[in-house]
C-alpha cells in the first residue's frame, strides 16, 4: 500500500498523465504492431511493451546519451529499437512507418514531427502539448484535421496547478468524434509509482 502523505510520492506521481489516453489507444486500436517513440520514457516507453498485446516493434529516439544509458539498462524486451540520435533534426527526417508515433523528447524534435509527419502516420499522440515554445514552433490547427485534447484534472500536488495535456492528432481518423474515457486519478498515479517508477 502506497503512502500518499510522503513527501516522494508528490514528486514521483507528478510523472505519467499521458497513461489514461495511451490506455484508450490501446483499447480503441487493439491492431496497433508498430510504434514509433519520439523521446524514450521509463513509463512511456515500458507502458507500450508492457500494455500493447499485440505490439511487434517498438522503435525509440532518444537524444539524451545518460538517459538512453539508463532506459537501455533497465528496459529489456526483444521487441525494443532504441536508437541515440543527434540533437540535429536531420536524425529523424527518415525515421521509420508505423500504427502510432508518440511524440515527447526535446522540443526541436517535437516540432519537426508535429510540423512534418503529419501524413506519414495516421495516429499521432503529443504528450505535454502545451509547452511554451513547442506550442508556438507548431500549428496542428491548420496541419491536423482532426484532435482531441486530453487534460487531466487532478492538479499537481507539487505545483498546485494542472498538468500539462496530452493530445490525439490524426488527418483520417475522427479522434475528435471518439468519446474518450480517461482520466488522472489517484489509482493511476499509483500504478505509475507501483509499476513504472522503479529506479
Amino acid at each position: 500500500m502506497i503512502d500518499r502523505s510522503e513527501r516522494w510520492y508528490e514528486k514521483f506521481s507528478a510523472h505519467g498523465t499521458h497513461l489514461p489516453i495511451l490506455d484508450e489507444v490501446n483499447k480503441r486500436f487493439p491492431n496497433i504492431k508498430t510504434i514509433v517513440e519520439i523521446g524514450s520514457g521509463l513509463i512511456s516507453t515500458r507502458f507500450f511493451l508492457n500494455e500493447f498485446t499485440n505490439l511487434q516493434k517498438l522503435i525509440s529516439y532518444e537524444t539524451n546519451a545518460l538517459w538512453y544509458t539508463e532506459v537501455k539498462d533497465k528496459v529489456k524486451d526483444k521487441r525494443h529499437i532504441y536508437k541515440l540520435v543527434s540533437k540535429n533534426v536531420k536524425s529523424i527526417v527518415n525515421i521509420e512507418d508505423a500504427d502510432l508515433l508518440f511524440v515527447d523528447g526535446m522540443k526541436e524534435h517535437r516540432m519537426y514531427a508535429l510540423n512534418n509527419f503529419s501524413k506519414k502516420y495516421d495516429l499521432i499522440v503529443w504528450h505535454d502539448c502545451k509547452m511554451g515554445k513547442v506550442v508556438r514552433g507548431t500549428n496542428v490547427k491548420r496541419d491536423y484535421k482532426y484532435r482531441f485534447e486530453y487534460v487531466p484534472k487532478l492538479k499537481r500536488p507539487d505545483w498546485n496547478r494542472p498538468w500539462s495535456p496530452t493530445m490525439v492528432l490524426s488527418n483520417k481518423i475522427r479522434v475528435d468524434k471518439i468519446k474518450w474515457k480517461c482520466e488522472w486519478t489517484l489509482e493511476w498515479r499509483d500504478i505509475v509509482i507501483e509499476n513504472y517508477m522503479k529506479r
